[in-house]
């Protein structure tokens, strides 16, 4: 990005401008073209063939779920969520350092107010140095609406955790944390 600023845009959309548009990929409803005035963060950025952005591009910034800029959605330059977390020693836990621990359940408190799809996938892992790169289990897909915990095996000194989204799921999401159950094997 090289530039933004909070301003009104006008995102209606005629009949004459939606050629190619699609429900399921435009912000906002029939009532919301009536005042098209509404404040958005917009901001400028360059071409950047390296994440594929292959043209300059006006963003501006609007919620998946319940958006309202009606303009089509850039696949090219929406990307997918990735939180990742590295070097969580649980110190403040009680666990010393020194201490190799094994997750055995983690119980993710997490939100959406999308119906259609209510998941979030999940990678654990840990390091025995806070600087090494950490080695991942493999992803554990984690339904929001039905499911309450996780199941782990990811050992190590220093626990790690990823939190994605599929390529094209842009739903809004609320994620604060979690809780774990952790074993300490002992120092190492």
């Amino acid at each position: 990005m090289s530039a933004g600023t909070t301003a009104n845009v006008n995102t209606v959309s005629t009949y004459a401008n939606a050629t190619g548009l699609t429900y399921a990929l435009v912000g906002g409803s029939y009532y919301d073209q009536e005042d098209s005035y509404d404040r958005h963060t917009i901001m400028v950025g360059e071409d950047n063939t390296t994440d594929g952005i292959t043209s300059d591009k006006i963003y501006g910034v609007d919620l998946a779920d319940e958006g309202k800029i009606a303009f089509q959605l850039d696949t090219e330059a929406t990307k997918a969520p990735l939180l990742e977390r590295t070097g969580l020693d649980l110190d403040e836990a009680g666990s010393a350092a020194s201490n190799y621990v094994v997750v055995t359940r983690l119980f993710p408190q997490a939100d959406t107010i999308n119906t259609s799809d209510t998941t979030l996938t999940f990678q654990f892992g840990a390091s025995d140095i806070p600087r090494n790169t950490p080695t991942y289990e493999g992803a554990v897909t984690f339904d929001i609406s039905t499911d309450h915990k996780i199941d782990s095996r990811a050992a190590g000194r220093y626990l790690s955790y990823k939190m994605t989204l599929g390529s094209t799921d842009y739903k809004d999401f609320e994620f604060s944390g979690f809780d774990i159950d952790v074993t300490p094997t002992g120092a190492r």
